[in-house]
């Protein structure tokens, strides 16, 4: 589930510095693995030059549990793990590793900054895996007592047979709420991601 929100670049870009990324921990892993589970939503930015562009990257890392990926040196794709974000400063992007050493990453070479809101993450697990396992199980539940009681003793009524529609909404909501359950666990894990992508230089 990904929703787009564009914003205009400007022509403006900034500065571009020598770094090379260091090694990444693995929690960040864990981070992708389980937000895989999860919603995102692409806030699409302007270049670095653009002032409103800046204001939404102070405003992403100051958000605890702010995850980075920056372009490797000599360019590339960036990793698909990000670094932990620890400040943004004048000069750049300070980010951590797994040893606890902290990087300063030039803006030029940050191409995103993702955040993650767990209560939210939640929700929308809970919603999805909930409704989607309520309708598969309370469909196929109720086809299965529809053909039982077609099936049957060739008409006899020796014992009464609960209605496809009641099937339905009671296999249905039983099986929907350890869906949503579980999603909602997977989802509070995982958290929902808000993923500000920079425009290309």
């Amino acid at each position: 589930m990904r929703r787009i929100v564009a914003r205009t670049p400007s022509e403006r870009s900034g500065h571009v510095d020598a770094w090379r990324p260091s090694g990444h921990s693995r929690r960040a892993w864990v981070v992708v693995i389980v937000a895989s589970f999860g919603c995102t939503t692409t806030h699409a930015l302007g270049r670095i030059g653009d002032p409103a562009t800046l204001v939404a990257l102070r405003q992403a890392t100051a958000h605890p549990g702010a995850f980075a990926r920056v372009e490797p040196l000599g360019g590339g794709r960036p990793p698909a793990v990000g670094a932990p974000v620890r400040a943004l400063t004048g000069d750049g992007l300070l980010v951590g590793d797994a040893s606890g050493a902290q990087t300063l990453a030039p803006l030029a070479r940050v191409r995103s900054v993702s955040t993650y809101d767990r209560l939210r993450g939640a929700r929308d697990g809970a919603v999805v895996l909930g409704v989607v396992t309520f309708v598969l199980v309370g469909t196929a539940a109720a086809l299965l007592a529809s053909r039982s009681s077609t099936d049957g003793c060739g008409g006899c009524q020796s014992h009464a047979e609960p209605s496809p529609a009641l099937v339905f909404f009671g296999a249905g909501g039983l099986f929907g709420l350890a869906g949503a359950l579980l999603g909602g666990g997977l989802g509070a894990l995982g958290g929902h991601e808000d993923r500000y992508v920079v425009a290309p230089r």
